[in-house]
Order: structure tokens, then C-alpha cells, then sequence
């Protein structure tokens, strides 16, 4: 995690619920099954499922982050292999290839929609609970 916005939630997230970042999208999984039902409508949420949320929101980018780097060194590999005259790629490892980044970019898309989902129960969330203490 690069940017100082998810450092800050991780630092925060991980007092009880960040775990193994190097693992974000098997512990995002994790979390947001941990998550009760009613958390994505809005309703009451209790503390330790606030932190939940800021946990996976913390896992959501992290893996994002990963995926998206990894995309662009693979891209930057396929390139260079592909204007080396001495070796040929074959059809079925391009296709392959090809798949794979479509499926990539397709679960980074979900984890952007999951992540933005979280942010904004989360902001509710907080909204109440700042509305409760005037």
C-alpha cells in the first residue's frame, strides 16, 4: 500500500481486523463475509462492524494496487517479447494471456465497486453516529 490515505486506514483498520496484506483479496473474502447482512442497507452497524468495513476497504485497494501494477509489468513484458524478432509468442499462450487480463480487470472493477460500497455505508455510518452526539 503506497498511498498515505490507505497506510493511514490500514494503520487504524489493523488494530483488530488487518491481517495479511500481502493476502488482500483472500482476506477481503473473509471480511465481507464477516459483515452482517443489514450492513450494505444502511441500517445499524455495530463498532467492531465499522472496523470490519475499514478493514476490507484497506484490502480492497491493496489489492488493486497489486493487480494493477502487475498488469502493467506483464504489459510491458508481452511488448518487449513481442518485438523480439528471435521469439515467436504462440496463439493459444496470447489468448490465454489475453483472458487472464480481462479477468483480472473484471474482479479489479468488483473490487473498486466493493471498496466504493463500503466508503460510502461507512460515511452513513459515521453521519449517525456524529447526528447522535449533538
Amino acid at each position: 500500500m503506497s498511498s498515505a490515505n490507505t497506510s493511514e486506514q490500514a494503520h487504524q483498520a489493523e488494530k483488530s481486523y488487518f491481517e495479511n496484506g500481502e493476502r488482500a483479496p483472500y482476506e477481503l473474502g473473509c471480511l465481507l463475509q464477516k459483515l452482517s447482512p443489514d450492513f450494505f442497507q444502511g441500517r445499524t452497524a455495530s463498532h467492531e462492524q465499522r472496523l470490519i468495513a475499514e478493514a476490507a476497504i484497506c484490502h480492497a485497494a491493496n489489492a488493486n494496487e497489486v493487480l494493477l501494477d502487475g498488469l502493467e509489468a506483464l504489459g510491458k513484458t508481452i511488448f518487449i517479447a513481442g518485438n523480439n524478432e528471435e521469439w515467436k509468442l504462440n496463439r493459444h499462450d496470447l489468448c490465454s494471456l489475453g483472458s487472464l487480463i480481462q479477468f483480472m480487470a473484471i474482479e479489479m472493477q468488483r473490487l473498486r465497486d466493493v471498496a466504493g460500497d463500503l466508503k460510502q455505508v461507512k460515511k452513513e455510518y459515521a453521519g449517525r453516529n456524529d447526528a447522535k452526539k449533538k
